[in-house]
């Protein structure tokens, strides 16, 4: 997955600077509130791409619900922006049209 890639390139830079810890970049516990970026097109001409893309943030929300887990999202591109507001997501800002 896409995502796991981006937490071990993360990871990766975490340990680069031994002596920096920033506190992004660290584990805490337990986790009370998260937020989400979701990045999409804004037309429909990336079919498989927009699909996975909520197929994953569908499955992520639901994770956290069930875990009692509050978030917030930002959506990037108008099909995530429809995507979040019919999912009930929490949207706290947006941005479409670029």
């Amino acid at each position: 997955m896409q995502a796991d890639e981006v937490r071990r390139v993360a990871a990766h830079l975490s340990h680069a600077l031994t002596e920096y810890r920033h506190p992004f970049l660290s584990k805490r516990e337990p986790v009370k509130s998260v937020g989400l970026i979701v990045v999409s097109s804004d037309k429909g001409l990336c079919g498989a791409l927009n699909s996975n893309i909520m197929r994953t943030v569908l499955h992520k929300m639901k994770e956290w619900e069930d875990k009692g887990i509050q978030f917030q999202t930002t959506a990037i591109g108008n099909k995530g922006l429809g995507f979040l507001q019919r999912s009930g997501a929490k949207v706290v800002s947006q941005v479409v049209g670029l």
